[in-house]
């Protein structure tokens, strides 16, 4: 990375081979502040103590020249709990950095691109955060590098200190939307006011209880009126078939599905950066994307399956 300024933290458990995919992508970049994040496999699981040990055995590996920093927990926490509270640990020590999960490969121009775009918009409040993942690549008029979306895609994101610190976490409360019609004004088109308001009705209180960092920071960012960067090239694949998240016929969906497993297929090391002339979100492009992913899959992919996954283990545990 040319930049010196922007961390990178890698946030892992278990998952051996993409923990290795993602860590190889970071040892290329060679950032000069690096935080490796672990949760501790649970005891009553020695096969995922195992692949952790081996997870965690990859700090060895480290040997360029950085700020090496590693907190890797003494006992297991919930995964919810335990990401979110790693992205806490590199917002108490950096003013803005770039989260990697274990499942999250970056091509090798991803790294360079999030830091300048973080250096660029750092006091600028209208910018959430930066997102890898572009799911529609072949919409690009004006020939920028760069999008403003009002999406807030996390397979391989920045941020900074500021915008995460906006989040009440703890004290999460998204009636506040609702009684200030935020999500009618924010969104451009009926179709997106309409899915985002059925969604946070329907799952708002159990992200509320759980904490669930990534659809919190997503609908914060809105409460906001603040909105994302994703790059002209899709520059992080998410890999993850497996996981906790994933919920019952992962593998399936995956093979159903291009998004959100889009390949990279932008190799280069670097490229110019074209910045747009104006600050403001594309609403054609964000119907695009609407239109591909989010209206068509994603509670398919997301809600549903993980729904019913989290309901059969808990009808298990009698609960």
């Amino acid at each position: 990375m040319k930049n010196k300024e922007v961390a990178v933290l890698l946030i892992a458990f278990g998952r051996v081979d993409y923990a290795r995919q993602t860590f190889e992508s970071i040892k290329k970049a060679q950032p000069a502040k690096f935080y490796f994040y672990t949760n501790k496999g649970r005891a009553e699981h020695p096969d995922e103590c195992q692949r952790n040990e081996i997870v965690k055995s990859m700090a060895k590996e480290v040997d360029w020249p950085c700020e090496f920093k590693t907190w890797f927990r003494d006992e297991p926490v919930g995964v919810l709990d335990s990401i979110r509270l790693a992205i806490d640990w590199v917002f108490q020590n950096e003013e803005m950095a770039i989260v990697m999960e274990e499942d999250s490969v970056g091509a090798p121009s991803w790294y360079d691109f999030a830091a300048e775009m973080l250096v660029r918009y750092k006091d600028d409040q209208r910018i959430w955060m930066i997102g890898g993942s572009n799911y529609a690549e072949e919409y690009n008029p004006l020939g920028n590098s760069y999008h403003f979306s009002r999406n807030f895609f996390i397979n391989g994101w920045a941020s900074w200190r500021d915008r995460w610190n906006k989040v009440p976490w703890g004290h999460l409360n998204f009636d506040v939307l609702f009684k200030n019609k935020v999500l009618d004004s924010y969104f451009p088109t009926k179709a997106q006011r309409s899915f985002h308001i059925k969604r946070l009705k329907a799952y708002g209180k159990e992200v509320e209880q759980n904490q669930c960092w990534d659809i919190a920071f997503w609908y914060y960012g809105i409460a906001n009126y603040s909105f994302s960067i994703i790059p002209s090239h899709h520059l992080v694949q998410n890999i993850g078939l497996e996981g906790i998240h994933q919920g019952p016929l992962a593998k399936l969906r995956g093979k159903k599905l291009k998004i959100p497993y889009n390949p990279i297929t932008f190799w280069n090391e670097s490229f110019d950066i074209i910045h747009p002339e104006l600050v403001c979100p594309e609403n054609s492009y964000d119907k695009i994307v609407f239109k591909k992913w989010i209206s068509k899959w994603m509670a398919w992919y997301y809600e549903i399956p993980r729904r019913i996954y989290h309901n059969l283990k808990n009808d298990k545990k009698g609960l």
